[in-house]
């Protein structure tokens, strides 16, 4: 009886505190988070979680500072917050992801950056996103095309179902800039 009670247990989410974490770490694809939470969730560093604020996104996880394990934070990047709709001190659900492949994925460069041709881009965008989980209104900064000042992607529909883990055989289809 004790250990399905655990089990149980692990598959609750786990509310965090947001604290900063630089972009140029995070590159709006991973937060840090103590070691107890995610054994508590049952997911170790790699996994991707899903992060509730008043918007839901996902990153891959990985452990904080040892000396923050049990400071109840995550540390997001600005990206991360933006999509999950949150600002420092603010607080989040961190729970496993459950996610399916996508199957197509929609997708436009941000307003007021550079908008390099779309299909000279792709093997860089494809690369920056491939095993990543995503959902729809998502914003991702483009490191491999310029690390110093990278251009954006928002990703505005993902088939089947508004969120999807990019596989190699994910298509893409590019719209114009909003």
């Amino acid at each position: 009886m004790t250990s399905s009670r655990i089990r149980s247990r692990r598959r609750r989410g786990v509310r965090l505190k947001v604290e900063n974490r630089p972009l140029a770490e995070g590159r709006g694809q991973s937060a840090l988070v103590g070691a107890p939470s995610l054994l508590h969730i049952g997911q170790r560093p790699g996994d991707p979680i899903e992060i509730q604020g008043t918007e839901i996104t996902y990153a891959r996880v990985e452990h904080s500072d040892p000396d923050d394990w049990h400071s109840g934070r995550i540390y997001m990047d600005e990206v991360l917050r933006k999509n999950a709709g949150v600002e420092l001190g603010e607080s989040v659900t961190i729970e496993p992801a459950r996610i399916e492949p996508a199957s197509d994925v929609r997708l436009r460069y941000r307003a007021g950056a550079s908008e390099p041709r779309a299909d000279g881009a792709l093997p860089e965008i494809r690369s920056t996103l491939c095993d990543r989980a995503i959902f729809t209104g998502d914003v991702i900064p483009l490191f491999a095309i310029s690390p110093s000042d990278p251009p954006c992607v928002e990703i505005s529909d993902v088939q089947p179902d508004a969120a999807g883990r990019i596989r190699p055989d994910t298509s893409f289809t590019f719209e114009s800039v909003r």
